[in-house]
C-alpha cells in the first residue's frame, strides 16, 4: 500500500488520537481506529463453556442450551456496535450463530444464540467465534 499517515492531527474530521490513513492519489481517507475490531473471542460452547481465547472480554456465561453472554472488559460506547460471528459442526444441520434479542445487547455486554440451520433447535457447537465493531466507552 502507497499513502500518507498522519497520527494525532485534527484534519477536519479526527479526534486526536486516530489515526487517519489517506490512500493512493490522496483522494480518500480511513480513520483507522473506527475500523478495528474491539472485541473478538473463540469458545468451545459444547460441554462445559470454554474460552479458548479473547480480546477485550471478561467473560463468558453459560445461560442455558445455545445461549451465551459475552462481556466485554471495556464497555462500549452505546449499544449500536456491530457484531457477528461463525460456528464449526459437523454433519447436516450445521449450527449457526444469530443475534438472540435486540435488548440483551448492553454496552457491557451481548448475548448470543446458535442454533441448527435445518431445524432451527438450539445447538450448541464445538467452536463458536466472533467479533466486535464500534466506539468503546
Amino acid at each position: 500500500m502507497t499513502g500518507v499517515i498522519k497520527v494525532n492531527e485534527l484534519q477536519g474530521r479526527s479526534a486526536a488520537g486516530s489515526i487517519i490513513v489517506t490512500g493512493e492519489g490522496n483522494s480518500n481517507t480511513i480513520n483507522l481506529q473506527q475500523g478495528l475490531t474491539k472485541h473478538w473471542s473463540c469458545w468451545n460452547q459444547s460441554g462445559t463453556l470454554t474460552a479458548n481465547d479473547s480480546f477485550n472480554q471478561s467473560s463468558l456465561t453459560d445461560n442455558q442450551a445455545a445461549y451465551t453472554t459475552t462481556a466485554f472488559t471495556n464497555n462500549m460506547n452505546n449499544n449500536d456496535y456491530a457484531y457477528s460471528g461463525c460456528t464449526q459442526g459437523s454433519g447436516n444441520g450445521q449450527p449457526v450463530f444469530c443475534e438472540f434479542l435486540l435488548s440483551n445487547k448492553l454496552t457491557s455486554s451481548t448475548r448470543v444464540r446458535t442454533l441448527n440451520n435445518t431445524s432451527n433447535a438450539d445447538q450448541d457447537p464445538d467452536d463458536v467465534m466472533m467479533h466486535t465493531h464500534g466506539d468503546l466507552a
